[in-house]
């Protein structure tokens, strides 16, 4: 709901008119039916990940390698080098219970170690975690972060054979 609310809010103060269209837009003729004209002006696209307890999964992903940077008091975004999703203190359960994240990674095995490393289930009580395992596609390993959001890390293998799937 918070980031809902400020999405809205946002997009209202930039529309500014009373048709809710500025003028730039006008001008333009409506919207582009280009995709890739629409393509050039995205700058990040990141997902927004449930939090049952906001500090709990907060120190998690730090804990993974994160870095956190608030945005506002509900809202941090967490990055690893140039990726980022954003976390929120909002939580649903059927929403977190259903939500996946995807990692494709060069090497699987040393995120598997550093997942390891850290005894995730000891400090966090994590439902549970899933050692790299070859499926049809490539190797996959997973993790559930404690507010029940999968994270699947997977070395994509078709790389490997000269194709790319992601």
């Amino acid at each position: 709901m918070a980031l809902e609310k400020s999405v809205i809010v946002r997009t209202v103060y930039a529309r500014g008119s009373a048709d809710g269209r500025d003028k730039s837009w006008r001008q333009r003729g409506g919207m582009s039916n280009d995709p890739m004209k629409l393509a050039q002006t995205v700058r990040s696209m990141r997902p927004v990940v449930p939090a049952k307890v906001f500090e709990i999964s907060k120190r998690f992903y730090v804990d993974l390698g994160f870095q956190p940077h608030t945005l506002t008091d509900k809202l941090v975004e967490m990055r690893l080098g140039t990726f980022a999703f954003i976390l929120q203190d909002y939580y649903v359960r059927e929403w977190a219970d259903n939500f996946v994240m995807h990692t494709a990674v060069s090497d699987v095995n040393l995120w598997w170690d550093h997942i390891v490393s850290l005894d995730l289930p000891a400090r966090y009580g994590v439902k549970s975690r899933r050692a790299p395992r070859l499926e049809d596609w490539g190797l996959v390993a997973s993790v559930i972060d404690p507010s029940g959001v999968l994270w699947r890390i997977a070395e994509d293998d078709t790389a490997k054979r000269g194709t790319d799937v992601r």
